[in-house]
């Protein structure tokens, strides 16, 4: 019980944190809550940053109103966050257990430099190039890790819970095994948290960001890393996914055998038996 309630409060921060910044890096806002504020757009990319379905929607409609300029901003930021799903598939394959950990201050960082080069030089959808691999190898964490889980595909989920419902209405629980109905549970608290996401990333646009303030991320990158930091010392990451293996023995063609754990050990034991069959 214990161990479930870790994989879905760790299923609800990964979905929280990817709902959060995709509204932070896509929403267009028009902005004229005071009078003596000039209405401005406040956007900062365009694009999504976790859920990459999105991109390739928009990058459709950008060609279609702009040309193909468009498409080459949503195609880096789609490798961008292939390349955040790399760096995490090679840290896990090295040190399985503390590889989130070990990437929570890498991408922290990334994340506040399009902050800081916005404050700096000005708003630049190109930054988004920056935020992308943190979202992508966040995913990584729920496929690859023990959530088997996507926290960013909030149609896949929605999919997953309605057909376990189904089947837990026509067959009954007892038909369910406890994995499954873990999965049923961690499919629908995605999109909940996503939507719950959502919300705070409006909040964070609409009440936290001015043409003075444009530190948006100043929020959802410390939870990150926080969440990140968690989920290996939360979840216990089996070693690279192998189990461990039964010594084998060579046999006498060079290929290598597992032992018959059927036969009797060999041994001195055996060596003198097979001495007394041959004396007789």
């Amino acid at each position: 019980m214990a161990n479930m309630f870790r994989r879905c409060a760790l299923a609800a921060g990964l979905a929280l944190t990817t709902g959060w910044a995709d509204v932070i890096c896509v929403t267009e806002l028009l902005n004229q809550r005071a009078s003596f504020l000039k209405p401005y757009i406040a956007s900062r990319y365009s694009c999504f940053v976790g859920m990459l379905t999105g991109n390739l929607i928009k990058m459709g409609s950008g060609v279609a109103k702009h040309g193909y300029a468009d498409a080459l901003f949503y195609i880096s930021v789609i490798l961008c966050n292939l390349g955040g799903v790399c760096f995490m598939r090679a840290l896990q394959l090295r040190m399985p257990r503390r590889a989130a950990a070990i990437a929570a201050p890498v991408y922290l960082m990334l994340i506040f430099l399009s902050d800081v080069l916005t404050w700096h030089y000005g708003h630049s959808k190109w930054h988004a190039l920056l935020v992308a691999p943190a979202y992508g190898g966040q995913n990584v964490l729920g496929l690859e890790g023990t959530l088997k889980v996507s926290t960013t595909t909030t149609t896949g989920n929605f999919q997953k819970l309605s057909v376990g419902l189904f089947s837990l209405l026509t067959d009954g629980p007892a038909t369910l095994s406890e994995s499954q109905r873990s999965s049923l549970v961690i499919a629908a608290i995605v999109p909940l948290w996503t939507l719950i996401g959502a919300l705070v990333g409006g909040f964070t646009v609409e009440y936290l960001t001015t043409p003075e303030r444009q530190w948006r991320f100043r929020f959802v990158a410390p939870v990150q890393f926080l969440i990140l930091v968690l989920h290996d010392f939360l979840l216990d990451q089996p070693a690279c996914g192998r189990a461990e293996q039964e010594p084998e023995t060579s046999s006498s063609d060079g290929e290598s055998t597992p032992p018959d754990v059927s036969s009797p050990k060999s041994g001195a034991g055996v060596g003198r038996l097979v001495t007394s069959a041959r004396t007789l």
